[in-house]
């Protein structure tokens, strides 16, 4: 069957912003009971790090044949475009796990083919300046996308949260005097999230919610909701 593809990527100029590991837990969510989307997430990094995420899980449940309930694969960024092209149309969503640099030869070319980019911003200032001048990129790749009749949404996001630390605070007080585009939840600093990276099942598919479930529910319907009315 036919999907109308999305295309999105994870964008910053620092590195430990967990923009893999957000990719991968979005990723579950969406391919979970409540979306049953159909999923891909192609890895681009040389790093590899989301095949170390599935060595893990299938270390974790002692199944060689194991896999995650969206389709893997790893690619180079030279191959990025032909993956992508075979595997349109096929997929509701197509994440792209690049490089945490900008200045990486084809990272440019590789946001060039999504429709969405999201910034991950730690509760930090220096963080905080590293996105403004990521959006400035991004802004550029925007405007070369405009001018083929295509268009590039980018939002940021606050990233391993605390909302009673002064950090968090002064850092949504600076977001709100740029008007940066932003997904309007954060996604808070839980240490059950660490541990996806062993697994490959969605948390918010568990019966019973903690406060973890609760908060990450709330970050993902403020996700899904600019992915649907944009």
């Amino acid at each position: 069957m036919e999907h109308e593809t999305t295309i999105i990527s994870m964008a910053t100029q620092k590195g430990g912003s967990g923009k893999t590991m957000l990719t991968h837990i979005l990723a579950l969510a969406l391919t979970g009971k409540n979306e049953g989307k159909k999923v891909m997430v192609i890895d681009a990094d040389p790093q590899g790090s989301l095949l170390l995420y599935n060595k893990y899980a299938k270390k974790s449940r002692k199944d060689n044949d194991h896999k995650p309930p969206y389709a893997l694969e790893a690619c180079t960024l030279e191959d990025l475009r032909n993956t992508i092209k075979k595997s349109y149309g096929l997929y509701d969503y197509i994440f792209i796990d690049v490089p945490g640099t900008l200045h990486q030869e084809g990272v440019r070319a590789a946001f060039l083919l999504c429709d969405f980019i999201f910034l991950p911003v730690l509760p930090d200032v220096s963080d905080f300046d590293a996105a403004l001048n990521t959006i400035e990129v991004i802004k550029e790749i925007k405007a070369e996308k405009q001018k083929n009749d295509s268009d590039l949404k980018y939002f940021c996001f606050l990233n391993q949260a605390e909302p009673n630390r002064v950090s968090t605070k002064m850092l949504l007080e600076a977001w709100e005097s740029t008007n940066v585009p932003n997904v309007p939840r954060p996604m808070l600093r839980y240490e059950k999230y660490k541990t996806l990276k062993m697994d490959t099942v969605n948390i918010l598919d568990n019966a019973n919610w903690g406060h973890e479930e609760f908060s990450l529910n709330a970050f993902f319907e403020a996700f899904t909701n600019i992915l649907s009315n944009h």
